[in-house]
């Protein structure tokens, strides 16, 4: 997962297994105006959110208050999905476990609870699950469609058998969104149906700066597409103890392709060849090296 979560620099064309979008909101046709949709959270004023025992470990080991900002925007700008809070394990007493990771609180907390209890509705009557992620951005060198798969196969977000998952990550600073799906999900949500939940439910939100009416219209459209289109064994009364079920992430194991994100066959292939090549050059030149050694001297003429 840690090397996954990098995000591979290779661009691939999309094919039928790739089911995601992204939508780049710093490009295309939108203008400057309409790209200013995000809230930047006041990072001093959270550092000690009661939902992270992330940011706590990171506050408690920080000997100044640079520090302290320093380290907590780190969480914000995660370079490995092992960095990104985990609802499921980090959270606050009064709420318990829940689908959403806004370390900044970006979100209010009406708005926060209001998702959450949407996400459990779903749950309550699907084998699914929604694993929103709202961060500020991610190292220029990562891919966010990869970080988004990386980090459904990490937590394990969906039924495992089904690979019921979704995972929503809403990068503020940088005006992404991307929505991943798992194996199973890709029936439901396909590639069309996500670039219309994006294009038509979430952007109108998101360009007058409502983030959490944005995920709220995601969830809402995604309800009714399991209504519309989901298999009745996908129904959560088929499935036996699903809280025994649990991952130690907290999560139900579910899995999401991620070949797109992997180098091409034939990069793969002149790769191995090089490394072969350069292996037989090595132990040639060695094995001539020893029998030059080895060879008695001539005498002198």
């Amino acid at each position: 997962p840690e090397q996954r979560s990098r995000g591979y620099q290779h661009h691939h064309q999309q094919h039928h297994h790739q089911h995601h979008l992204s939508l780049g909101l710093g490009l295309g046709s939108l203008s400057s105006k309409s790209l200013e949709f995000g809230v930047r959270p006041n990072f001093r004023r959270h550092i000690f959110s009661p939902a992270s025992s992330s940011a706590r470990r990171y506050a408690s080991s920080a000997s100044s208050l640079s520090q302290i900002d320093e380290n907590f925007v780190a969480l914000l700008q995660p370079m490995r999905v092992h960095d990104v809070v985990n609802p499921r394990l980090a959270f606050s007493e009064q709420e318990g476990p829940g689908w959403v990771s806004d370390l900044g609180q970006t979100l209010s907390d009406e708005e926060r609870r209001r998702l959450n209890s949407l996400i459990d509705e779903v749950v309550a009557k699907w084998r699914v699950e929604i694993g929103v992620v709202v961060l500020d951005s991610l190292p220029k060198d990562t891919n966010p469609s990869g970080f988004a798969a990386a980090l459904l196969n990490y937590w394990g977000v969906g039924d495992k058998r089904l690979h019921t998952g979704v995972v929503v990550l809403l990068l503020l600073g940088q005006r992404r969104l991307e929505m991943r799906v798992g194996y199973g999900m890709g029936r439901i949500l396909t590639p069309a149906k996500l670039q219309e939940i994006q294009q038509v439910r979430m952007l109108p939100y998101l360009k007058a700066g409502s983030a959490g009416g944005a995920l709220e219209a995601m969830l809402v459209a995604t309800m009714e597409a399991l209504e519309k289109e989901g298999p009745n064994h996908w129904r959560s009364i088929t499935a036996k103890d699903p809280d025994k079920e649990k991952n130690s992430n907290g999560w139900s194991g579910g899995q999401t392709p991620i070949d797109e994100f992997l180098p091409p066959k034939e990069e793969k292939m002149a790769a191995a060849e090089a490394s072969e090549g350069s292996a037989t050059a090595t132990a040639t030149a060695t094995a001539s090296s020893e029998d030059t050694a080895k060879s008695p001297k001539q005498p002198p003429k």
